[in-house]
């Protein structure tokens, strides 16, 4: 956060506002987040951008000249840049549910659900016009508590009992029930993250190069080739490779193919 300090003269007396500008992600609130979905979905006005971003009355906005709200608004142009990778989800819940995000660093985030989140993810990208595929990538990555794709993922055995099965059908009614600008934003983050496994784990998630190529993907990453490739010949314990969380998999993952391509 840069520190924000505006000046003014109001009935012959000196009087300041103090606010701040955000510099990262991490600065945003979820409503500024929202706010930067409906940025890429349709634009703002200027004067309407420095208000909510930097937490300031429209009224003091209009009071600047055009040089400092130009200033500001340079100041702000990084929202718009989704190539910055960010490990954690802005917009901690959903609004109006009880549905929650990992934590930081995908933190509670099991292999299958990445995988089956990302899957819908890849979907939307593919087809943005099938609002339906937002829906469920987003109910697939936002979940009640002691909710689980696997019940076993519960880390204190005397709660498994009370643990649910996640029902992403079920889930998709409260997230269709979210304003459109805050269900996109979820998406926006989501690419920020998969910026973030791309520094992380290069190898298996390689940047992309479709600006270099003109080239673009056609159908989503085929998770099931790449889960039977990760648990080989182990097939009795499918399930505690599903239930591992999605970092450590990515990790080893990482290292297996780093090693593969040195030989």
């Amino acid at each position: 956060m840069k520190d924000l300090e505006i000046r003014y003269r109001r009935w012959g007396m000196s009087r300041s506002i103090h606010s701040h500008i955000p510099e990262h992600w991490r600065d945003l609130s979820s409503r500024q987040m929202a706010f930067v979905a409906d940025l890429h979905l349709c634009g703002a006005d200027a004067d309407q951008v420095l208000a909510v971003l930097c937490g300031l009355h429209p009224d003091k906005v209009a009071m600047m000249d055009t040089y400092h709200r130009y200033v500001l608004r340079k100041e702000l142009d990084w929202v718009m840049d989704l190539d910055s990778p960010h490990d954690g989800f802005v917009i901690d819940y959903l609004p109006g549910t009880s549905l929650y995000a990992p934590g930081g660093k995908l933190k509670g985030c099991s292999l299958q659900q990445f995988m089956t989140a990302d899957t819908y993810f890849q979907l939307f990208t593919l087809h943005p016009n099938q609002e339906r595929w937002l829906n469920l990538f987003v109910a697939a990555l936002y979940l009640h508590r002691g909710e689980y794709f696997n019940v076993d993922e519960c880390e204190v055995p005397s709660l498994r009992k009370k643990a649910v099965k996640v029902d992403v059908e079920r889930n998709v009614e409260s997230v269709a029930c979210s304003a459109l600008n805050v269900r996109f934003a979820v998406y926006l983050n989501f690419v920020l993250i998969r910026c973030w496994l791309s520094k992380a784990y290069p190898s298996l998630f390689p940047p992309s190069d479709d600006k270099e190529h003109g080239a673009k993907a056609t159908k989503p990453t085929d998770w099931l080739a790449v889960f039977d490739a990760f648990i080989g010949d182990d097939v009795a314990d499918m399930r505690k490779y599903q239930m591992m969380a999605a970092t450590d998999a990515f990790r080893i993952m990482n290292r297996r193919i780093r090693n593969a391509q040195k030989r």
